[in-house]
């Protein structure tokens, strides 16, 4: 198990990558409604979403990192309903809204206040809080105006 987890054995780099461009070629099929696009798009997402995500998840509760592991996974199931929604499939709004409003509502709020709660030393200076807020507010900004869009 450990190898799987092991930084210089491991490609998970070049598969994300690999999956990643199929997901572009899947969308850029689909919007000239070309063959083959379904196909492209499942192996994309189901890639990213079944393997990359949860890879990552596990990564970050390795870590210790609890609060980033529910919002990773918040966000595969936006991607999963996302994905739904492209290819029509069932469940579209429970996944979409259930994802958007715990991490808007839950995982956002708790990111912040961890953030401030959080020691300043050596392993986590100012400036790596004020990276992390930054990247709270556009996360934030980006779960809210997809929430705005469902509702």
């Amino acid at each position: 198990m450990n190898d799987i987890f092991n930084e210089d054995k491991n490609p998970i780099e070049i598969y994300g990558v690999v999956h990643t461009l199929i997901i572009i070629l899947g969308c850029i099929l689909k919007e000239l409604n070309l063959p083959f696009s379904n196909i492209a798009l499942i192996i994309g997402f189901g890639g990213i979403c079944g393997v990359i995500m949860p890879y990552y998840i596990f990564s970050k509760l390795k870590e210790g990192k609890i609060i980033i592991a529910i919002g990773i996974f918040f966000f595969n199931t936006l991607s999963l309903g996302l994905w739904f929604k492209v290819m029509k499939w069932p469940f579209v709004e429970f996944l979409v809204n259930w994802s958007l409003t715990f991490s808007l509502f839950g995982v956002i709020p708790i990111f912040f206040i961890n953030n401030y709660l959080k020691k300043i030393n050596e392993e986590f200076t100012a400036e790596d809080r004020k990276k992390n807020i930054l990247m709270g507010v556009f996360y934030s900004v980006l779960i809210a105006s997809f929430y705005l869009i469902m509702k």
